[in-house]
């Protein structure tokens, strides 16, 4: 008459099963969390970008100080990555631009786009550890920034360092461990949205 019960090999063969699903789990665990915190990222940028977009949509008013006090002619995300790759800033435009970049133009009728005398609204950092803003790519030589102004009331998009003949801006982000492993975040010149994984 025979037992009920594991016989020793069927005993260890449950636990090398065990221990290989566990070590995969663990080793891709690490890549797997970084990946989505490079995604998570990639979507905060985003909303950052729709929620200036939705300011211009609904000329929101400033209450603050100093050029937070100027009415708005437009609102914006202004992002400088030679100067600081984690973090970008949302804006007013309040002040008429000066400067190279407006010799064509007046100084009262040169706007949209962000400069040294605009309100800042906030200083956005990126909260997932390990993401870094790589690269923008669509921009003059030597540009490693981007204004991105929706002036209202339709909002009308001007995107600032942008060549001549790019129709979108796509602001790349990427592990700090991995700059392989990238997320961009793309805005054309109708205001349109999108998000890149690389492949």
């Amino acid at each position: 008459m025979r037992e009920n019960g594991f016989s020793l090999i069927e005993m260890l063969a449950v636990i090398a099963i065990v221990v290989v699903l566990i070590s995969v789990t663990v080793l891709n665990f690490g890549e797997t969390r970084d990946l989505l915190s490079l995604r998570r990222a990639a979507h905060q940028l985003m909303q950052d970008v729709r929620r200036v977009q939705d300011m211009a949509m609904s000329a929101t008013e400033l209450n603050g100080e100093g050029n937070c006090l100027l009415p708005a002619k437009g609102y914006g995300i202004y992002i400088d990555y030679s100067v600081e790759s984690t973090s970008y800033e949302l804006y007013a435009d309040t002040s008429a631009d000066t400067g190279l970049d407006c010799e064509t133009y007046p100084p009262t009728e040169c706007w949209e786009y962000y400069d040294s005398e605009d309100c800042v609204i906030e200083t956005i950092f990126i909260q997932e550890k390990g993401v870094i803003i790589k690269e923008i790519k669509n921009t003059i030589i030597g540009a490693q920034k981007v204004s991105i102004n929706f002036k209202p009331p339709n909002p009308a998009v001007k995107i600032k360092w942008l060549l001549p003949e790019a129709d979108e801006v796509e602001i790349v982000l990427a592990l700090e461990s991995d700059q392989t492993k990238t997320e961009s975040v793309v805005v054309n010149k109708a205001g349109l949205l999108q998000i890149r994984t690389s492949p």
